[in-house]
């Protein structure tokens, strides 16, 4: 008796195995905007050894990838023009999931500390001009949707993270959308006439160090990847930790380009940040394997910072910044107005 229940066990085992689910990244879900004309990125989990089929609606063709031993599985498809119509994408490996609403367009990794991370509503005691009354009025506009990668540190790469793709619909969802790159995304728009979707990987505090993985780091002699040491730093300025929890999950998502504002954190060492800056863009650009997609990032405000290790030394920072541009191939720098009052 003992026997048959086992084996009756190992059955039920190993039907629970064959008919497994794919597991998609939360990345890839409803009302996703995948990046338009070119060959987009789509991946997940399956049983080892399984075949993954994958049906887009904009052309019903099926399309065939395996699953590694690991389970791992990856493929390019040829996405369509952007535009409003809703598509659907069917993963099938013995049973069917759909993702549905998804729109094709202009897809932009938005990255960097608070001044990315800052959403429409603001901050407590910080607030966004205007940002409650832009995200109320957000409900009549379709165009842009926007990922939310959550502030995470790991000391070890990652290759998942939570989140959803948030439509304009909710005006809730809308005030947590990152405020720079919300206005951003609402000119590419309305410049194109198409979708913009944003993925949002920000973390206020963090330094350029932050977004650097473990062997780069070990090259810059003022760096210690020392676990004690790096847990007695301010938890927003450690490096790689940003890069291993917020990157490494997002970094297979086909994208048109970078927008980055940071900087504020580097004040006062600001020798090694153009260099630095140009090394973390290298890095991005080989992992996510899309080429020298452009690289648009900010100057930083012309703010007097308190701080005795930043005092009156921003100034230096913006012009490490401003060469940063001779070291980065297809790269844009916007600079700031002087502000007598900051």
């Amino acid at each position: 008796m003992k026997k048959r229940y086992l084996f009756c066990a190992i059955l039920l085992g190993c039907a629970a195995i064959v008919s497994a689910k794919v597991k998609l990244p939360s990345l890839i879900c409803d009302n996703m905007v995948i990046q338009q004309k070119t060959d987009v990125k789509l991946w997940g989990k399956a049983n080892p050894g399984s075949e993954v089929s994958i049906t887009p609606s904009w052309n019903n063709r099926t399309f065939t990838c395996k699953a590694d031993n690991d389970g791992n599985w990856l493929i390019k498809i040829a996405s369509p023009e952007g535009g409003f119509t809703p598509y659907e994408i069917t993963f099938d490996d013995g049973e069917r999931t759909t993702i549905k609403n998804v729109l094709a367009g202009e897809v932009w990794l938005a990255s960097g500390q608070s001044n990315m991370e800052m959403p429409l509503k603001g901050f407590p005691g910080c607030c966004v001009k205007n940002g409650v009354d832009e995200a109320i009025a957000a409900s009549d506009i379709k165009s842009v949707r926007m990922f939310n990668v959550p502030k995470k540190q790991s000391y070890e790469p990652e290759t998942e993270c939570e989140g959803r793709w948030m439509t304009t619909e909710n005006p809730i969802d809308v005030m947590e959308f990152s405020a720079t790159a919300w206005y951003y995304a609402l000119s590419v728009s309305r410049a194109l006439h198409l979708p913009v979707g944003i993925v949002n990987c920000s973390y206020g505090g963090a330094s350029v160090e932050s977004w650097t993985n473990k062997e780069l780091l070990e090259t810059y002699p003022d760096i210690s990847l020392k676990k004690d040491d790096i847990e007695n730093m301010t938890p927003w300025e450690r490096p790689m930790l940003m890069y291993n929890a917020m990157f490494c999950p997002v970094k297979n998502y086909t994208v048109k380009g970078i927008i980055w504002y940071q900087g504020e954190a580097n004040v006062g060492r600001h020798e090694t940040y153009a260099q630095r800056l140009a090394n973390m863009v290298e890095l991005w650009r080989k992992e996510m394997g899309l080429g020298e997609i452009p690289f648009y990032y900010v100057e930083i405000a012309p703010y007097s910072y308190d701080e005795p290790r930043q005092h009156e030394k921003s100034a230096y920072l913006r012009e490490a910044q401003f060469k940063a541009q001779s070291l980065i191939p297809n790269v844009s720098i916007q600079q700031t107005p002087y502000c007598e009052n900051c």
